[in-house]
């Protein structure tokens, strides 16, 4: 069976019996193998055992997203309740002899018992001597660091714009008409990826990513996406 893929608006690559063809640093695609695994899971919230800290943070669940990367489309995510403390994820990651030590990234979100965000974090697995596992320290305190995205013309009727941060932590917002900017909050201290993709009919607009570093609590970096000749 073979799926289409889309590479940060680069190339068009397709996965194929459990090999994942992706766009390399040449810009043609080139084969990288892919295995199935499962991934133990633990985490921390603000540096206690789950059993007390959920509660303490009002957590209530536990959203975890596990992929190898490298423009394959993203599984659903999995939900599963804080108190619990650990999990073991299934999914698709790329192999050992792939990408060297390289395995792919888990995004994990605590949730509130209304579904809202009290921490995200994105973590980039590694193989070690032939498994993968991963802890999440959750923390609860919200860092001060924004990154400010802006666009050259006000979104249509019915157009959105999902604008994403990938980096020490992982934050997604979306925009609808007619907005012309949106800022990215709570993102602590390092470097980002900072990628959108237009929906809702919209055109003229991304797929756009472009690297930012966040140094510190205040909004450091605003990024204008170009308008089309």
């Amino acid at each position: 069976m073979m799926s289409i893929l889309r590479l940060s608006g680069r190339a068009l690559c397709c996965l194929t019996s459990g090999v994942l063809v992706m766009a390399c640093a040449d810009k043609h695609c080139c084969a990288v193998p892919l295995v199935e695994a499962n991934v133990p899971v633990t985490w921390t919230v603000a540096g206690a055992p789950a059993a007390t800290g959920c509660a303490s943070a009002g957590a209530d669940t536990v959203q975890a997203i596990l992929a190898a990367g490298g423009g394959a489309i993203e599984p659903p995510p999995v939900t599963v309740p804080c108190v619990d403390g650990q999990t073991v994820l299934h999914g698709t990651l790329f192999a050992p002899t792939g990408m060297g030590p390289s395995a792919g990234s888990l995004k994990l979100r605590l949730l509130d018992a209304a579904g809202e965000e009290l921490s995200a974090l994105l973590l980039h697995l590694v193989w070690d001597q032939g498994t993968v596992s991963a802890a999440a320290p959750f923390a609860i305190a919200a860092p001060g660091g924004s990154v400010r995205y802006r666009w050259c013309r006000a979104l249509a009727p019915g157009g959105t714009l999902t604008v994403t941060a990938e980096g020490p932590m992982w934050r997604q917002v979306v925009a609808a008409a007619p907005a012309s900017e949106l800022l990215v909050q709570s993102l602590a201290p390092g470097r980002y990826e900072i990628s959108a993709v237009a929906g809702g009919g919209q055109t003229g607009i991304g797929p756009a990513a472009v690297f930012m570093e966040v140094v510190d609590s205040v909004e450091q970096l605003v990024t204008v996406d170009p308008c089309p000749l």
